[in-house]
C-alpha cells in the first residue's frame, strides 16, 4: 500500500513546498485548495500534484474519529469527489 498525505491548503505557499517534499518522498499527494483555481492549476501543471478543491469542515470531516480519517484518506487512492483536472 503506497504512504498518502492530504495537504490542506497544498497549492500555495508553505503548504505547496510541503506537497512537494512530500512527493520526492515517495508519498502520493493530494493537495488541497480553499479557492484560487488559477494558483491551484499552475501548481498541478508544474508540480503534477493532482489538485483537490474540497471545502472540509468539522461538520464533514471529525479528525478525532479514525473511521473519518480513512474515509477521507481512501477518497484520495479512489476519488469518490471532484478532482480538479
Amino acid at each position: 500500500m503506497s504512504r498518502v498525505a492530504v495537504v490542506t491548503g497544498g497549492t500555495r505557499g508553505i503548504g505547496a513546498s510541503i506537497s512537494m517534499a512530500l512527493k520526492a518522498a515517495g508519498y502520493k499527494v493530494a493537495a488541497n485548495y480553499g479557492g484560487n483555481d488559477e494558483v491551484a492549476h499552475k501548481f498541478k501543471a508544474e508540480a503534477g500534484i493532482p489538485v483537490y478543491k474540497w471545502a472540509v469542515s468539522y461538520t464533514h470531516l471529525d479528525v478525532y474519529k479514525r473511521q473519518s480519517l480513512v474515509r477521507l484518506l481512501a477518497s484520495v487512492d479512489r476519488p469518490r469527489i471532484t478532482r480538479e483536472e
